[in-house]
């Protein structure tokens, strides 16, 4: 999985990522690069999710926009174990402070 977050947040102190959710790995790996604020984490889920399955992934500490308007789009991808793409959003998913 892959999540870019929009330059409106300040994320330049991330240090903490963790996942809630259904059939999840007990310890996800996880890079995040602060320049390009794309978060990707493997291993997140242990076995493929169900109906009604669901994923959360947290990241911390980010600071919120400024501003009390919508945000730019935040974008996600999902991997399959091959690394093929089987989801990619790249619009519509925004904050609003």
């Amino acid at each position: 999985m892959e999540i870019t977050i929009p330059d409106d947040f300040d994320v330049s102190g991330v240090d903490s990522v963790s996942t809630l959710g259904s059939a999840l790995d007990p310890n996800p790996v996880y890079t995040f690069d602060p320049l390009t604020a794309t978060l990707k984490v493997d291993r997140v889920n242990t076995e493929a999710l169900q109906s009604q399955d669901f994923i959360y992934v947290v990241v911390g500490p980010v600071i919120n926009p400024a501003v009390t308007a919508p945000t730019a789009s935040f974008t996600y991808t999902i991997f399959d174990d091959l690394n093929n793409v089987v989801e990619k959003v790249d619009e519509g998913i925004t904050f609003e402070a």
